[in-house]
């Protein structure tokens, strides 16, 4: 909503570049992302959310320790705390020496017989990168979720549980989960966004400029990015396809057709050519069963006309 006012707020307008920091050091072993603000040679920055962070997260569901890193070395961290969720899940504690930037939890700390070489010269934490794939797992199956939804259908019982885990989900959503249908499901996807907006830090801002007053939401850490790009697509903002060779999720230049195949940036050379010959020689083994599979053969040298 704008008004003709050039002190008027624009209200709705897409999310500005909100910035969070990035560790100046990270790295990984079998099992943890170790991270710290600087190091002897770099020291933290600030990254702005891309486009295709959405995508890129949701890659990780069954990302390597290096596919990790890489990504965190961009991107940021998740700040999991000692709770085993991102720090920012209690809003009701005021940041304190044992936490990060914007991190209200504390969070876990590397031993110091365990450091790795060379040693950061900033406080070592550690998440685990098992967390992270659940994270990316469960971004995935909100997309498909949503998809499924408006399409009419209640999504896969496979989705629901990565959202909602039987052994941790309450007695009323187990129940309902017992019998889903669209109504039930939308109620219980809305109820998850929610839960981590809440997390992620996700709240309005107002921003005052010589352009005028602007109120947007968005959050200043990495999750607090990957629930807004989330909510853009499943409002339908910001709209998300399966690749119809790899699988993955990818924003389409137009709305696909349903009854037609559509490809991912990667896929759209490469598989297109190979599923039109797929097509072509399924279209003419059923031209060759209709016709008895028989076919006339040219004499030598003749040449059809």
């Amino acid at each position: 909503m704008t008004t003709q006012s050039s002190d008027a707020a624009i209200i709705g307008r897409q999310l500005p570049a909100d910035q969070w920091q990035v560790p100046g050091f990270v790295d990984t072993d079998d099992t943890r992302l170790m991270w710290a603000d600087r190091d002897n040679r770099t020291w933290p920055r600030f990254v702005t959310p891309l486009p295709m962070l959405l995508e890129q997260f949701i890659g990780l569901g069954a990302g390597t320790g290096r596919e990790i890193k890489e990504f965190a070395r961009r991107y940021g961290v998740l700040h999991i705390c000692e709770h085993g969720m991102p720090a920012s899940h209690d809003q009701t504690r005021a940041p304190s020496r044992d936490t990060a930037f914007f991190a209200r939890c504390p969070l876990r700390r590397v031993r110091s017989n365990s450091l790795p070489t060379p040693t950061p010269t900033s406080a070592l934490y550690w998440e685990p990168l098992e967390a992270w794939r659940k994270y990316a797992r469960q971004a995935r199956a909100v997309l498909s979720l949503s998809v499924s939804l408006r399409r009419g259908g209640c999504g896969s019982t496979d989705d629901w549980n990565t959202l909602y885990p039987p052994e941790d989900a309450p007695a009323t959503v187990r129940e309902e989960l017992g019998a889903p249908d669209a109504a039930t499901g939308r109620v219980l996807l809305s109820a998850f966004l929610d839960g981590w907006m809440q997390m992620g830090g996700v709240q309005p801002h107002f921003v005052w400029t010589t352009r005028g007053a602007e109120i947007t939401f968005g959050s200043r850490s990495l999750l607090g990015a990957v629930v807004t790009q989330l909510l853009l697509a499943v409002s339908g903002t910001k709209a998300y396809a399966f690749c119809s060779s790899c699988g993955g999720f990818y924003p389409p230049r137009r709305a696909p057709r349903p009854d037609q195949r559509h490809y991912c940036q990667n896929c759209r050379k490469s598989a297109r050519w190979r599923d039109a010959q797929r097509d072509r020689r399924r279209r003419k083994r059923i031209e060759l069963t209709r016709t008895g599979g028989s076919r006339e053969v040219a004499p030598a040298g003749s040449r059809s006309v």
